[in-house]
């Protein structure tokens, strides 16, 4: 297939150094409207998990990407709850730089709407994680400072035939016209999981979902691909339950047959670091030990500057 040409050339939906925002994705002909109206149904129906993250690279340009919201988590050394969210790990760290000033916003157009700011206190990244590239657990969790009235998402497992749907902030762009202007609007795509990982090149704990035209067997009415800012995008199922972030893509131009590659967060590798990470979701009764923020989180700690 042709996106087996596009490995040699393969790169990140978001690079560290990008000096300009990104907003949208990769659609096709004539439903670049049709997408963004999808992302703002999707996000109303699925609680307001999708969110613009920003942040300031390490030559101190802002670089606008893509994160989501998992609902809120019980400190127990803070005696409190703070809303935690996720992302990958190459919008807070490449090659031992270190991104700074992390933020979400909760709109839906980064310009016109951009919604509630509110800065990351801390994040984590995956121990398996050292740079960005296909083989790597690309994939980052942080927490607010802040509790936020939103529930928190159940994570669902994915297999090769379901279908997904991303909702993230990549630059906008059709076969017909290639990659468009900056227009500052969220988009979502829908994406069915036609394998996991690619060979050598993309561990299996990538789920891939290929961007199809319209007569394949596989065409989706609003079907896209990931495009420059992409990263860190959600993955739901059609009961709206994460399943995967955006991490990569295959790109020469970016054009029907590329594909799309999600960290599949059910993967064992992925989910027992999670899990280690991420603190109860409610009080343990009568619990005597710190098993809290400071005690039980596993990875790369940072704390947010």
């Amino acid at each position: 297939m042709n996106r087996f040409s596009y490995l040699l050339t393969m790169s990140l939906l978001t690079l560290l150094w990008m000096v300009s925002p990104a907003h949208a994705q990769f659609v096709h002909n004539g439903n670049l409207e049709a997408n963004r109206l999808h992302y703002e149904q999707f996000a109303v129906q699925n609680g307001g998990h999708s969110v613009h993250l920003a942040y300031e690279d390490p030559f101190g340009f802002t670089t606008r990407a893509s994160g989501g919201l998992l609902g809120n988590f019980w400190s127990e050394s803070d005696q409190r709850f703070y809303t935690w969210g996720a992302s990958v790990a190459h919008n807070f760290s490449q090659g031992g730089l270190f991104a700074t000033n992390h933020r979400v916003f909760t709109g839906t157009n980064f310009n016109s709407n951009p919604g509630e700011q509110y800065s990351v206190a801390e994040y984590f990244l995956h121990p398996g994680y050292t740079n960005i590239g296909g083989t790597q657990p690309d994939i980052a969790l942080f927490r607010l400072d802040v509790t936020l009235p939103i529930s928190n998402i159940t994570v669902a497992p994915v297999n090769v035939g379901d279908r997904i749907t991303y909702a993230g902030f990549g630059r906008p762009g059709t076969p017909a016209t290639g990659l468009l202007p900056l227009d500052g609007f969220g988009r979502a795509f829908d994406v069915y999981v036609d394998d996991f990982g690619l060979g050598s090149s993309i561990a299996d704990f990538y789920a891939e979902s290929v961007f199809y035209p319209a007569g394949h067997s596989k065409f989706l009415p609003l079907g896209g691909l990931g495009t420059p800012g992409t990263s860190g995008a959600f993955g739901y199922n059609e009961l709206g339950q994460l399943t995967t972030i955006a991490a990569l893509a295959t790109t020469g131009t970016p054009s029907y047959f590329d594909a799309t590659y999600g960290v599949h967060i059910s993967d064992p590798l992925i989910w027992n670091w999670w899990n280690a990470t991420l603190p109860p979701a409610v009080p343990a009764p009568g619990a005597i030990a710190l098993f809290g923020v400071g005690a039980m989180l596993a990875g790369l700690r940072r704390r947010a500057s």
